[in-house]
C-alpha cells in the first residue's frame, strides 16, 4: 500500500493524526487559554505567584493580558504545540521520507521530552501512556522502513 509519493500511506496517517492533535490542543491553549485533554496534558488550573515580579524580572517576564491567575506558560505552550503540528502536517502531505521521518522525529523528541519530564516529576502513570504512544509510531514507521505496511 502506498501513499503520497513515496511514503507508505500508513505513515502518512501516523503523521496527519498527530498533526492534528498537537495543532488542535496548541491553537486551543493559544487562543482560549484551554487544554482540551481535561489538564492531562497541562495544568491550568489557579496559579499563584510565589513572589511579585518587579524591576528587571517583570520586564523580562513582559506583560500578561490575562493576568497571572491561570498558566501563566499555557499560550506559550499552545505555540510549541502548533508548531510541532505544522511539521507533521508538513510530513504528512511533502511527499517523501525524509520529511515524514523528519516530523515524526521532531514529534518523538518532543514526546521523549513528556517522558523525561513525568518521570522527573515522579508521575509514572503519563510515562506509560506517552512510552506507548512512542511505541506505537517506532512500530508504523520500523513495518514501513521495513517495506511490509
Amino acid at each position: 500500500m502506498s501513499g503520497i509519493g513515496e511514503v507508505p500511506l500508513a505513515v502518512v496517517i501516523l503523521n496527519a493524526i498527530f498533526a492534528f492533535a498537537h495543532s488542535a490542543t496548541g491553537l486551543v491553549a493559544l487562543l482560549i487559554e484551554v487544554d482540551p485533554s481535561f489538564r492531562f496534558l497541562l495544568d491550568v488550573g489557579p496559579f499563584t505567584e510565589s513572589e511579585e515580579l518587579s524591576g528587571w524580572p517583570k520586564f523580562l517576564r513582559g506583560f500578561k493580558r490575562t493576568g497571572r491567575g491561570t498558566a501563566p506558560n499555557i499560550r506559550a505552550w499552545g505555540v510549541r504545540q502548533t508548531a510541532i503540528g505544522v511539521g507533521l502536517w508538513y510530513g504528512a502531505f511533502a511527499g517523501n521520507w525524509g520529511a515524514a521521518l523528519c516530523a515524526i522525529i521532531v514529534m518523538g523528541a518532543r514526546v521523549g521530552g513528556d517522558i523525561i519530564q513525568n518521570i522527573l516529576d515522579g508521575c509514572f502513570w503519563k510515562v506509560g501512556i506517552f512510552v506507548f504512544v512512542e511505541g506505537v509510531v517506532a512500530l508504523i514507521v520500523g513495518l514501513a522502513l521495513a517495506k511490509i505496511i
